[in-house]
């Protein structure tokens, strides 16, 4: 019939059409609803009171005799309070850097290092028995795996860290690396700048014996300034100190 405003399949067309504009409308109106929901959420997240972090940094002199008796003293490391970091190199005349921590509660403890490849970190406990080794061909690699990922289960106590060189052992460069253990998350962050001895530190008349047990009866940790709070994230803390320092 001539005049006829539509056909039949126009008709179908055009309410296809008419359905495939809601739908688009549908799913357009839910992005609005979503991104709106999402400035709420960042609104309130943003007038929630922010947990300080206070920073602290102290200076050490690293030991000339080079044994596990004389570590450095990093701190304490607490579950959910405290993160260490240490800051360091081996320099040509070093053939190994100490340190030693207290771990105050059991927890799944995170220890990572930024450094040269010619570097191998050994995790020890007091006695001296390996915890952890960053060798791939050492039988405690996969503990070192574990605490890279912060799924090592640490019991109180007194643990050293052990840092020397890899590879060819005739290798004198200096070698950079920053240290960091961690066990939950943190609320005082403690940085160790360790240095090298002074010419003439030492008692090197006294018997080794003699210096090991003066060490177990000494205790030195002095925090010497006070930060800004800061939240420097793990990576931005490793990489960004050390790159410069001159130790």
């Amino acid at each position: 019939m001539a005049g006829t405003p539509t056909t039949a399949a126009g008709a179908a067309s055009a309410a296809s059409a008419t359905a495939e504009l809601a739908k688009i409308r549908k799913q357009l109106e839910e992005e609005a609803n979503r991104i709106a929901e999402q400035r709420a959420k960042a609104q309130l997240e943003a007038q929630k009171p922010k947990e300080e972090v206070q920073a602290f940094q102290k200076e050490v002199r690293k030991s000339p005799f080079g044994t596990r008796g004389y570590a450095s003293d990093i701190g304490q490391l607490v579950r959910d309070q405290t993160r260490l970091n240490v800051f360091s190199n081996l320099k040509s005349t070093d053939k190994v850097d100490y340190y030693k921590f207290k771990n105050q509660l059991p927890a799944d403890v995170s220890i990572n290092m930024i450094g040269d490849k010619e570097l191998r970190i050994q995790v020890e406990s007091k006695l001296g028995s390996v915890i952890a080794d960053s060798d791939p061909k050492s039988g405690n690699f996969k503990a070192w795996e574990k605490m890279q990922q912060g799924e090592f289960r640490l019991p109180p106590g007194e643990f050293v860290i052990k840092v020397t060189r890899t590879g060819n052992t005739e290798k004198k460069d200096a070698q950079n690396y920053a240290l960091q253990i961690q066990a939950g998350t943190y609320k005082r962050d403690f940085d160790t700048i360790a240095r090298e001895p002074r010419a003439g530190d030492g008692v090197p008349r006294l018997s080794q014996a003699t210096l090991d047990l003066g060490s177990m009866l000494t205790s030195a940790s002095s925090f010497v300034s006070s930060l800004p709070p800061i939240g420097t994230s793990a990576t931005s803390k490793l990489s960004g100190l050390f790159m410069n320092g001159k130790f």
